[in-house]
């Protein structure tokens, strides 16, 4: 008699329930049943820790620095005239590669989804949409991503759908000038823990990212919020500004921190209103506590004085404290 066959579902799960779902998914091969019952319940089972699910060109997918999957792709070439080089034009992936990511994220515990060199476009971005709604990540990161051919709402909506604690955007190229606006931050306020932009270069060498007054306001009153960006004023030349927002979950206070300018950049100050606000905030911490609410006080100011380019360099880091209402 079969005693592994005639065992009680119940009892043969119980015993499979102590293999991760890597384990599990091999014991499939034992008989029909525990096949059937593995693939019934492959939800019940612990996820298999990965470190780091990485998507890189040709669609490929590693798996904590391991190829797991890998198609080939064609390529199409067009010239651009305006510009006289050739553009590469990347075909999204076929749908086994969706699939795939698909089943790994299921599968997989992932602590960090990188998208490293890829070139986007609306289609691609759409299936990611698709195939990363449910799904839980705790860093999702994007480095030397192609923004060329992005629409900015289908970008919005890529960011709407994501469940991750912090997201990293690091030398996004060839970005729209509307790609990081009020729309943006709209969908990163209260869904998101940590977000750390870098350098974004954008397809018109005269935009750049702008921090405005009610992003700083927005970000200064949102608990349990970290805001690190790095911005490249002239697209060209290494970190120029930092700015952190970053919520003390041990007091009730919010800090707000500012590094000025490179003093090598020279003359070249910035003249941002975003900037300004958070030079008078600085700025006001050293004249001593005030009643009211310390960013309207400044936005008011601001509405009629501007900061003068020396009022803006400043030679050490400054902090300030604000509470929140």
């Amino acid at each position: 008699m079969d005693y592994i066959q005639h065992m009680p579902p119940e009892l043969l799960f119980r015993i499979l329930r102590e293999f991760d779902r890597k384990e599990a998914f091999k014991l499939r091969s034992v008989c029909r049943q525990w096949n059937d019952l593995v693939s019934a319940n492959a939800r019940l089972f612990p996820k298999i820790p990965c470190r780091t699910l990485e998507i890189t060109q040709r669609s490929s997918i590693l798996i904590d620095g391991r190829p797991a999957y890998s198609e080939p792709r064609s390529r199409k070439r067009k010239y651009r005239t305006e510009k006289s080089t050739f553009a590469e034009q990347v075909q999204c992936p076929s749908e086994r590669f969706f699939t795939f990511l698909r089943q790994c994220l299921q599968n997989y515990k992932v602590d960090t989804l990188s998208f490293i060199e890829l070139s986007l476009d609306d289609a691609y971005l759409s299936n990611l949409t698709r195939t990363l709604r449910h799904q839980y990540i705790e860093t999702l990161d994007m480095a030397f991503v192609n923004m060329d051919t992005v629409c900015p709402n289908e970008f919005y909506k890529f960011v709407a759908g994501l469940r991750v604690r912090h997201l990293t955007l690091n030398w996004l190229r060839n970005a729209h000038h509307q790609l990081l606006n009020d729309a943006f931050f709209k969908h990163i306020f209260g869904r998101i823990n940590c977000l750390q932009i870098g350098h974004v270069s954008y397809e018109n060498s005269n935009d750049a990212f702008m921090i405005e007054e009610n992003v700083v306001r927005q970000a200064a009153r949102t608990k349990h919020f970290r805001m690190d960006v790095t911005v490249d004023e002239d697209n060209v030349d290494l970190m120029h500004r930092f700015f952190t927002v970053s919520y003390k979950p041990t007091s009730p206070l919010f800090t707000l921190s500012y590094k000025p300018m490179d003093p090598a950049l020279g003359d070249r100050q910035p003249s941002r209103r975003g900037t300004a606000l958070l030079h008078r905030l600085l700025h006001r911490s050293r004249t001593g506590p005030e009643t009211g609410d310390p960013l309207q006080t400044v936005l008011d100011e601001i509405e009629t004085t501007s900061p003068e380019p020396d009022e803006l360099h400043r030679p050490e880091d400054s902090q300030i404290s604000i509470e929140p209402k």
